[in-house]
Formats: structure tokens, sequence, C-alpha cells
């Protein structure tokens, strides 16, 4: 988009994602995702680093938590459940629309890009549900707790 019209020479406004969407709108979206995914960046780097919890007796950001973490972080993400089926933990939305649907798969898929760590999600129009796995250790690592913070910093 420039100056707030589609390539297509539609006004944001009059585009079928609606008012909300403009240029101003997206630029400060993606300077947040950016400073967001700068942090998770930083902190997920800082777990690549690291020798394991089997080296160290201390957990790293790609270790397995263990049931009792994992329940222990749950216990702290508003809106999160593990999903045994998939040994994932989970969440699902419901917008208000398809735009507000797409406009917060956007914020995550920005975050998700730069942290290198991307959600499950199925989305049908303003239903999106996410499951948070790492499947280098197959189940729920402090990656998958970072992410779901995140995400529900940018649901608001």
């Amino acid at each position: 988009m420039i100056a707030g019209t589609v390539e297509s020479g539609f006004s944001a406004s009059h585009h079928a994602f609606g008012p909300a969407l403009t240029c101003d709108y997206l630029s400060r979206s993606i300077l947040k995702a950016d400073a967001v995914a700068a942090e998770l960046d930083r902190l997920m780097t800082a777990g690549r680093n690291e020798p394991s919890y089997a080296m160290t007796g201390r957990i790293t950001m790609t270790d397995l938590l263990t049931e009792a973490a994992r329940d222990e972080a749950l216990g702290q993400l508003s809106g999160w459940n593990y999903d045994p089926a998939r040994s994932a933990l989970r969440r699902n939305f419901v917008l208000d629309d398809f735009s507000e649907a797409f406009a917060l798969m956007t914020r995550i898929a920005l975050i998700a890009e730069k942290s290198d760590h991307h959600p499950e999600w199925s989305n049908v129009y303003n239903r999106l549900d996410i499951w948070l796995t790492t499947h280098d250790v197959g189940g729920v690592s402090a990656r998958d707790v970072a992410m779901a913070r995140e995400i529900n910093r940018l649901a608001g």
C-alpha cells in the first residue's frame, strides 16, 4: 500500500478489509511486532546457545517442559490449555470478524517468522485456533510458553 491506497487504486476504507486497515495502522502494527519479535529472538537465541538441561540441570528455551512445569505455565496463561493429542498448548479466539482474525494472524506471523517458531493454526471467518508445540523436543517447551504470552499480549 502507498499513501492509504491499495495497489489496485481502491481506497483502503473501501477495500474488503474495511476502514481499520490503513497504512498508518499497518505500519504501527509492523513496528510493534518488530519490537516484540526482537525480544523473542533475544530470549530464544539465548536458549539456543546454552547447554541442555541434561548437562546443566537447568531448563533452557528448547528443553521439553515437565508436566508440572507445563501446568504451572498454563496457570499463568489466560485462555490456554493443554491438548494431549497434539502435545501442544492450545487457545481458541473468537473475534468480531474476519478482518480482526486476519490482523491477529498477521501480527503473530511476523513474530513467528522472526523467532523461527511457528504456530499450527486454523482460521474460519472470525475463529482462530492456535496450537503451540516444539517439534524438535516432541512437546511443549519454554519457547511455546513465551510465544503464548506474546500472542496473549497481541490479542489484548
